[in-house]
């Protein structure tokens, strides 16, 4: 009884670990957005208060680039790996998305 409580212990902890890793052993990139206005106090937004600014627009841009695109594909054109961002619903629609 022992070994086979084992064996399920190590298969449990392999499959656990292998899970824990699906998605790679990437560590996030800082994004620097100095410039963009502050939120303030409110950091949940029903709308995306950077929507049409241009400096918000090429930080996403770079910050996609480092984090992101791996997976995503360049400019988010995927090649099967993970969705195709560019289905997503633009403008407001689209906003839930990145809550």
């Amino acid at each position: 009884m022992k070994i086979t409580m084992r064996a399920g212990l190590v298969l449990a902890t392999l499959l656990t670990a292998a899970t824990a890793h699906a998605h790679g052993d990437v560590t996030p990139q800082a994004v620097d957005t100095t410039g963009l206005d502050p939120l303030g106090d409110e950091n949940w937004r029903e709308s995306n208060p950077y929507r049409g600014n241009e400096l918000a627009i090429k930080i996403g841009k770079s910050a996609f680039a480092q984090n992101c695109a791996r997976c995503h594909g360049i400019d988010a054109i995927s090649g099967g790996i993970a969705p195709d961002l560019r289905k997503l619903e633009k403008g407001a629609l689209g906003d839930e998305w990145f809550q």
